[in-house]
């Protein structure tokens, strides 16, 4: 769980990653609405019939409502932030590995429901 979900005040470190998150969010997003461009002009090119409807994902900060962040979220974070551990590894086993943790996180969390 995070530190949103509580009333206390926030650890340095909790704090510290969401310092992380909010100078990185507009960069993120940036990234996020120049891909949807590109998507956006590439089925342009297609005929009517094939293009399809395309949606822009743009993320927000996580909040009281929303704490948590999902596997896109951290992924595009740990690029706009250059995160050091994150760059050092190859792309796809940096990826790979993020994917396996939220999935084990997904089973842990559904796992305390029961």
């Amino acid at each position: 769980y995070t530190g949103l979900t509580q009333e206390k005040e926030l650890q340095p470190l909790q704090k510290e990653v969401l310092d992380h998150i909010h100078k990185n969010i507009g960069k993120m997003n940036d990234t996020q609405l120049l891909a949807y461009q590109k998507k956006l002009e590439k089925e342009k090119l297609k005929p009517k019939e094939e293009q399809k409807e395309i949606t822009c994902n743009l993320f927000s900060e996580p909040n009281f409502e929303k704490p948590y962040v999902d596997y896109n979220f951290l992924d595009a974070l740990f690029k706009a932030m250059v995160q050091n551990d994150y760059r050092a590894l190859p792309t796809q086993c940096s990826q790979s590995i993020m994917k396996g943790l939220f999935q084990n996180w997904k089973s842990f969390f559904a796992s305390l429901k029961d």
